[in-house]
């Protein structure tokens, strides 16, 4: 499934607020889905009627004599959907009124109004969009989050002051969903055999958190979803309608079951962690939002997190052998937000006792994994690549086709499936601190590479680099030929640098030199210096997320070897046939990439297909590489990538290799535990990387695996 959530907090745009209000203009690009929802496919539904889900009675509960066939109901529930609809609730009539109409009059005000409590770059709370799919694409959604619990964390400065009875409002709604989920907990609890304090006690004092959701009409609700399909990574939610509009979904048996709203009722769901606490007998499911073509959609949706003493674990009550790991609450965090990097599996599955999740791969039957190999650029190389209707010299014409299989295309030619972006703004604001570290974390273990915006670099170092890069590359073949490779020397010098196991060069010009102490040219010198302090910030951070001593990581870097390198790719007409850089991992430590313009090109390897990368403007491309995979004992990954050409449009980029090591040896760091890596010295490191090279498609480091 295409477009599973991620956190990502945009704010609400004029024109996104104009699309809202008026389904007649056109849908913004950037909440159109890439195939489309197809709302009806693997729906199950019949003449406009919604398969039910279980209702649970309240009172039912609370009458001695239906309470034990009502528990058991309310158990089976849990159980079978992981959803159910609460009536007789016993919430304040009053209360809810209010809320609702006061949600409703929020939402009613102005953009300017509504955004005086917008979302902050980076944020968590306030009003925007919270949620971006997996593919980069917004929720056709705005939505409203503050923390409600523990009421020290409440940020009064999200909490709206318009209509003026809101924060009112919030604060007593609050607090009856916190009474109510007490008393669901209650009877939780004896279905499941466990003392009631048991279960209340993994809830109390715990975060709650507070989220109102309006989802606008859409004349083509096929090309848009209200909110991505996920489940939910807090204890319990609750939820009301405060219309009658239906439009979530929840997934069952391979099926989307429409839910439709009972009048005055609450519709509950289990959320993960409550899934783990009852070691699995109470069910989390996938749900989604479609919307409506002539209808709006709002609900108030209160989540209640839950934890054992900061530890996600099956309560040991229970009474039988625990199926999930116990897991701190903020790894448990980190995992989770892995899960919604990928692709609708939850990060839950992998706790379970027993699970044998399968080692990344990439197809070893790749042709063309790289080779180190200088050779200079010739003169009909010069004129194929400055002239692409000219003939391709055979020496850069693959034996088959570059396959275009296993790639994922995501709605167009230049669409991508987008990396996760990390915010270093977040990163160094101790507000976001602890959440933004995770999100990093979480995107060095499962893709390996990231996006990195407000980077701080000076953009006027940022552009003298871009400027002389493309002046270079603009030069005659003779004057670049000045510095030119030389055959069997260093890797430095301007021409090739690399020829696939086929004997075959890639299609690229490339300028690579070393850099130790900035003794060259002014915008070199600068943009190195740059690069080195945005290594030693990226690397604090990521020691904080691996939970060592910042020195014990920065030390590996420190004083080692970086390398520049500059990238041309020229147009081709028949990229099929050529590839700019041949699938490969990188050798060093951290790769930080930055494109002079936005010819996309670059592919990553995930899951075993090749995912195009578009180039955010103004971000650095960030990726691991083998030897921050070593020295982080394996919790980061290095991965494959590849770059392809384009038939039109030239690619250049400008990318720094920063090496690392131990005292001449690659090994993991001791502080992260048992080593899953045999130690190996530096040189001998870099002779069987050469030698993985010329393979196929298979890393060195994983030889070194114990």
């Amino acid at each position: 499934m295409e477009g599973f959530k991620v956190i990502n907090r945009d704010i609400i745009t004029e024109a996104t607020a104009m699309a809202f209000a008026d389904p007649h203009l056109q849908i913004p690009d950037r909440y159109i889905r890439a195939d489309g929802i197809s709302p009806a496919a693997g729906v199950v539904a019949g003449d406009g009627e919604n398969l039910e889900l279980p209702v649970v009675d309240m009172a039912r509960l609370l009458d001695p004599e239906h309470r034990e066939a009502e528990v058991a109901w309310l158990g089976s529930a849990c159980r079978t959907w992981g959803f159910f609809q609460l009536i007789n609730h016993g919430v304040d009539e009053a209360v809810i009124q209010k809320m609702k109409e006061n949600t409703v009059q929020f939402f009613e005000l102005p953009l300017e109004d509504k955004n005086a409590v917008a979302v902050r770059p980076g944020g968590t709370e306030g009003f925007g969009h919270h949620f971006r799919s997996s593919a980069g694409k917004l929720d056709w959604a705005e939505n409203l989050i503050v923390e409600t619990q523990p009421f020290q964390d409440r940020n009064l400065e999200f909490w709206p002051s318009n209509p003026p009875t809101f924060r009112d409002s919030i604060d007593k709604y609050a607090m009856e969903m916190w009474n109510l989920t007490t008393r669901l907990l209650r009877f939780m609890a004896s279905d499941l055999g466990v003392e009631q304090q048991t279960l209340l006690a993994a809830f109390r004092g715990k975060r709650q958190t507070f989220a109102l959701h309006r989802y606008p009409p859409c004349r083509h609700p096929e090309k848009v979803i209200g909110i991505s399909p996920h489940s939910d990574g807090f204890g319990l939610t609750l939820l009301l309608h405060v219309n009658d509009t239906p439009g979530l979904q929840v997934s069952k048996d391979g099926r989307w079951h429409p839910v439709r709203p009972l009048t005055g009722a609450f519709v509950i769901n289990v959320g993960e962690i409550l899934e783990v606490l009852t070691n699995g007998h109470y069910k989390s499911v996938f749900h989604r939002v479609v919307v409506n073509t002539k209808r709006g959609r709002a609900t108030i949706v209160v989540f209640q997190d839950a934890c054992i003493n900061g530890v996600v674990k099956p309560l040991p009550e229970i009474g039988e052998p625990p199926r999930y790991r116990a897991i701190g609450k903020s790894e448990y965090f980190k995992g989770h937000t892995i899960e919604v990097l990928g692709q609708g599996e939850r990060f839950i599955d992998t706790l379970k006792k027993g699970d044998q999740s399968s080692d990344w791969s990439l197809d070893k039957s790749m042709e063309g994994v790289k080779v180190v190999n200088r050779d200079i650029i010739t003169e009909d190389a010069a004129m194929a690549f400055a002239d692409h209707h000219l003939q391709i010299p055979d020496r850069y014409v693959r034996s088959g086709e570059v396959p275009a299989t296993g790639v994922v295309i995501v709605g167009g030619d230049y669409d991508s499936s987008e990396l996760p972006v990390v915010d270093m703004a977040r990163l160094l604001d101790p507000e976001h601190r602890e959440e933004e570290i995770a999100w990093l974390g979480s995107a060095c273990r499962s893709w390996g590479f990231f996006q990195l915006i407000n980077h701080g670099v000076d953009e006027a170092v940022i552009q003298k680099m871009k400027d002389s890069t493309v002046n270079f590359f603009e030069l005659p073949l003779e004057d670049k030929n000045a510095v030119a490779v030389r055959p069997g020397g260093t890797d430095e010098g301007f021409g090739h640098h690399f020829r696939s196991s086929a004997g075959k060069l890639d299609w690229a010009e490339n300028l690579i030199f070393f850099i130790y102490h900035g003794s060259f040219r002014d915008s070199i010198d600068k943009y190195a210096m740059e690069m080195s302090n945005l290594t030693m910030r990226l690397l604090r951070l990521m020691a904080s997320d691996l939970g060592v001593e910042h020195e014990t990581l920065l030390a590996a870097f420190r004083g080692k070897r970086q390398i520049t390198a500059l990238h041309h790719y020229p147009p081709c007409h028949h990229p099929e046939k050529v590839i700019g850089i041949t699938p490969h991992s990188d050798g060093f430590g951290l790769t930080l990439l930055l494109q002079v313009n936005d010819t996309p090109g670059l592919q990553v390897s995930k899951d075993g297909r090749w995912h195009p990368v578009r180039p955010l403007p103004g971000a650095l491309i960030i990726n691991v590489g083998e030897t921050l995979e070593v020295l982080t004992n394996g919790h980061y990954k290095s991965v494959f990538h590849r770059v392809v050409v384009d038939t039109k449009r030239s690619r250049v980029t400008i990318v720094v290799f920063q090496d690392a090591c131990i005292d001449g040896v690659v090994k993991p760091l001791p502080e992260l535990g048992e080593p899953r890596y045999h130690a190996i010295g530096k040189s001998e490191y870099f002779k069987d990387h050469i030698t993985e090279v010329v393979g196929q498609g298979e890393r060195f480091i994983d030889t070194l695996k114990k």
